[in-house]
């Protein structure tokens, strides 16, 4: 897990934008969750699966993700987690 705290004013729009991918042998997809949360509230939840096919991670694959989430609080955490199997 990779969390941060950043401060935010309520009612304004951030946007989250990233990289994320996988490279090297495996045959298990990798599945991340964003959640950006206002103390145990997500304003923010969403798991993405990395989009390699099955069987091919010899190939570095980094795909764009871009989210937006509207404030709710003062300070808002920014939390990565790996969901993979």
């Amino acid at each position: 897990i990779l969390s941060q705290n950043i401060t935010t004013v309520a009612g304004t729009t951030y946007t989250i934008l990233f990289d994320a991918g996988s490279s090297g042998p495996g045959t298990v997809p990798q599945v991340l969750n964003i959640q950006a949360l206002n103390g145990a509230t997500a304003i923010l939840d969403q798991t993405i699966t990395d989009p390699t096919p099955a069987g091919d991670y010899n190939v570095a694959s980094m795909q764009r993700y871009i989210f937006t989430f509207t404030a709710t609080g003062t300070t808002t955490t920014i939390r990565f987690a790996d969901q993979s199997a």
